[in-house]
């Protein structure tokens, strides 16, 4: 686990805000969607999801976005942070 820590580093280097959770959902064995909460200036919080491709060392961006009770915010990927991820899964060390 200590190598997913990393992603509280690329979380604030990227996306400027706390990891508040990350939740790792197989979906089979070869694919893994990845979600990343965190918290922006310490009033507002996001989802940023992307799905793993484990097998073709891949990841896809699925959305990025705030939801509340009552509006729902979309924001665009960051392809450097999706980058950084990929490095964190699939570059050795």
């Amino acid at each position: 686990m200590e190598k997913y820590s990393q992603l509280l580093n690329v979380t604030n280097e990227f996306l400027h805000g706390n990891i508040f959770k990350i939740v790792f959902e197989y979906t089979d064995t070869k694919d893994l969607q990845l979600t990343v909460q965190y918290k922006y200036d310490n009033k507002y919080w996001f989802d940023y999801d992307m799905n793993i491709d484990m097998a073709h060392e891949k990841v896809d961006f699925v959305s990025h976005r705030s939801e509340a009770k009552m509006e729902s915010v979309r924001l665009s990927r960051d392809l450097n942070f999706e980058h950084a991820v990929s490095d964190i899964f699939f570059t050795a060390k």
